[in-house]
């Protein structure tokens, strides 16, 4: 009996993580930025801990980030519209020049679009064309990314889901 109670609890929290994680929700926001309804509270934050060796290493395939910036403030607004039919676009702010990497990936992890540029301090919108990527209709999408210094080294990461209708 005893045993069978730490195998429920263990599963509720493990259930709990997946839920939390998963790509099941958005932050709907419209075509001007202005949240709609249904804010998801992982989306568009700084993520904690680790991400998993495979996304760790899509993010890290051919970007130099030997000749980059410095550690500073990253401001991010979530994706808008969200959800979207053919065009969405993600707002990021740096107070210092740095290099951004990011990650466009479906639930299986299949890669949809990978970028690394370099911000000198302000403002950049990457746009999200669900056509040229070949957005399949009505599914969750997560877009990582990652900001480093000139030592190569990350001081901010995160994630964003969005869905195409």
């Amino acid at each position: 009996m005893k045993r069978s109670f730490v195998i429920i609890i263990a599963l509720f929290f493990v259930l709990a993580a997946c839920k939390k994680k998963g790509f099941n929700s958005i932050s709907e926001t419209n075509e001007l930025g202005n949240a709609i309804d249904h804010a998801d509270a992982t989306d568009w934050i700084e993520d904690e801990g680790a991400w998993s060796n495979k996304i760790e290493k899509l993010m890290g395939e051919g970007c130099d980030l030997g000749a980059y910036g410095n550690t500073s403030e990253v401001v991010i607004l979530p994706a808008y519209p969200n959800p979207f039919t053919t065009w969405t676009e993600v707002y990021f702010s740096t107070g210092d020049s740095c290099l951004i990497n990011v990650l466009l990936v479906d639930k299986q992890n299949n890669s949809y679009f990978r970028e690394c540029f370099q911000l000198n301090g302000g403002d950049a919108i990457i746009g999200i064309d669900a056509n040229v990527f070949e957005l399949s209709s009505n599914k969750y999408y997560r877009l990582y990314y990652d900001f480093s210094n000139s030592s190569g080294e990350s001081f901010y990461k995160g994630h964003g889901d969005i869905k195409t209708l």
